[in-house]
């Protein structure tokens, strides 16, 4: 049974958030779009928006989904529902991860983010934020 993740590709005056996961988490150290499980009950889009509250203190307007991607980890397997959001604000702060930074979708690829979020990098410079 996969893991059900929501995460959202949150966009600000044309830059993307991205959050450092904590070095003692599973892929500790590695950068990715906030976001996490969806719990019983929880919509996609419900889910993207509390976990984004949780982790860098934003409140998100939840959009499009831009992707569901799967990814088979050597101990679990994950399905990603990936969903362009917006902010109102860039004042996101590392609440439940190492570090926040807001980036241009061009420096993604400077970023080492997990294996199964790779194919969402070249999706969002292609479209970039809405």
């Amino acid at each position: 049974m996969p893991k059900a993740i929501a995460i959202g590709i949150v966009c600000f005056a044309g830059k993307v958030l991205i959050d450092r996961r904590p070095v003692d988490a599973a892929l500790g150290g590695l950068w990715e779009f906030p976001g996490g499980k969806i719990l019983p009950g929880e919509t996609p889009e419900a889910c993207v928006a509390r976990e984004v509250l949780e982790e860098v203190g934003l409140t998100v307007t939840v959009g499009e989904l831009l992707a569901i991607l799967e990814h088979d980890y050597s101990d679990f397997f994950v399905r990603i529902r990936a969903y362009l959001c917006h902010s109102e604000s860039d004042a996101a702060r590392a609440i439940a991860c190492d570090a926040v930074e807001w980036v241009e979708p061009r420096e993604l690829d400077g970023y080492t983010f997990p294996v199964a979020n790779a194919p969402l990098i070249p999706l969002i410079q292609q479209r970039l934020c809405p």
